[in-house]
């Protein structure tokens, strides 16, 4: 399956040390999805973590929501024992094991799901102009998130967003957390030509930025989040649809008993395309949201530590970036169109595990059902995540007019009650 035809094949970050920022993907990608940005896929991504503290000379902040690598703690130890001055942050119930006892510790008074740190960033010599930078993301630094789950790092090199990360490190070095830190943080930073918007939570307004950033696309917006629950995220989503803007959803959290107030429901009754990723094995972790990736006036991304729930933005303390970059957005592009794919090819109920959609001279699709449940729905879907037909199947055979649809590959989707329960994929010659 292919999203767009490849025509341009891309260093990797590792053989391209201009670039100021880079992301970085724990789980496979397929680079064929893009024509143009190849998004980097690295097994070994602690690796790199470790690879990039190892750089530091002068300092190194982190504030981290646990850490249990081994290989990371060694890399904190060796910046410690070669002279850099090196502080941590974390939560009192998170793991310290393997952290020398020299090194300054500051820890947040959590509870079992309150005033957390669930930051994930590290500040490297942040007050060295020429070689400040910081990296954040998704990920944890543990085993199953590092190795198990999905989740993305990015590298950012900028004083000026070093300086800001850093700014924010202070406040909670200082004993201040949540609500009680203080707004200082410069927000927006040029890297590379880009614009880089940064925001930490709850003192700062992201929710409503991340609103800002997603009524920005003027063609696509593809959302990839653990966990909704804000329900000003869950409407801005739902009006891009009702703009008829492209938009696509994966999520990993969808039990609105679990996880109270979660939007998934929402978005599935309004038509939105949204996919819930419990069905495969790992966590989706990730944070992150693409608008108009190949669009070069309004392409962003999305990423950092905050979850688009109500404690991220009231208590927890988070950090977000919005990098308005294309090379940025087409990677982030496609790994969402990875998983989507994973998804869109395991996805299947048992209840009308005959299903079969099927093209005749590409002016019909046929769909067969071994079933006649009640309140059917059909829908044909791009790659892109756009809806393109939708039909209710009244028996267990349903002809549906296809001829205005152009050769390609797309996906024929069954719903129950708006809840998808069947799904196949389809090539139009």
């Amino acid at each position: 399956m292919r999203f767009y035809l490849k025509i341009i094949a891309c260093f990797w970050y590792i053989t391209a040390p201009a670039q100021s920022i880079r992301a970085y993907f724990n789980q496979p990608v397929d680079n064929t999805l893009c024509a143009t940005a190849d998004a980097h896929y690295t097994p070994h991504v602690e690796d790199t973590i470790a690879a990039y503290i190892n750089q530091a000379t002068a300092s190194l902040e982190i504030a981290i929501y646990d850490n249990t690598s081994t290989l990371i703690m060694n890399a904190i130890n060796a910046a410690a024992n070669r002279g850099v001055q090196v502080r941590y942050i974390t939560n009192q119930s998170s793991n310290v094991n393997g952290l020398q006892a020299n090194i300054p510790t500051v820890k947040r008074n959590d509870g079992l799901t309150t005033n957390k740190v669930h930051d994930k960033f590290a500040v490297i010599d942040a007050n060295l102009p020429t070689k400040a930078f910081i990296i954040t993301g998704s990920m944890n630094w543990k085993e199953n998130s590092i190795q198990q789950d999905y989740n993305n790092v990015v590298y950012v090199k900028s004083y000026s967003i070093a300086q800001a990360y850093l700014g924010e490190f202070n406040e909670m070095w200082a004993g201040r957390f949540g609500a009680n830190k203080t707004n200082t943080t410069t927000s927006m930073h040029t890297v590379d030509n880009s614009i880089v918007e940064v925001y930490f939570s709850p003192i700062q307004p992201t929710t409503s930025k991340i609103q800002q950033a997603l009524a920005t696309a003027q063609q696509a917006a593809y959302v990839g989040v653990f966990t909704i629950t804000k329900n000003e995220l869950g409407n801005a989503i739902i009006d891009l649809k009702n703009a008829n803007k492209t938009v696509a959803v994966i999520t990993e959290n969808i039990d609105p008993v679990l996880y109270f107030g979660n939007e998934y429901n929402n978005l599935v009754n309004a038509g939105v395309n949204t996919l819930a990723h419990n069905t495969i094995a790992g966590y989706f972790h990730h944070k992150y949201a693409i608008v108009d990736p190949f669009q070069a006036s309004t392409a962003k991304v999305i990423t950092g530590s905050h979850n688009w729930t109500v404690s991220a933005a009231n208590e927890f303390d988070e950090n977000t970036l919005i990098i308005h970059n294309p090379r940025i957005a087409q990677e982030y592009y496609e790994e969402f169109a990875t998983r989507y794919q994973q998804l869109t090819a395991s996805i299947i109920d048992a209840s009308i595990l005959d299903f079969k959609a099927s093209v005749n001279n590409h002016s019909e699709l046929e769909i067969l059902l071994s079933t006649s449940l009640q309140n059917l729905e059909i829908q044909v879907i791009d790659l892109q995540g756009k809806i393109l037909k939708t039909n209710t199947i009244k028996d267990e055979n349903t002809t549906i007019n296809i001829q205005d649809i152009p050769s390609g590959m797309y996906v024929v989707g069954i719903y129950n009650n708006k809840k998808l329960v069947a799904i196949q994929k389809i090539i139009l010659p």
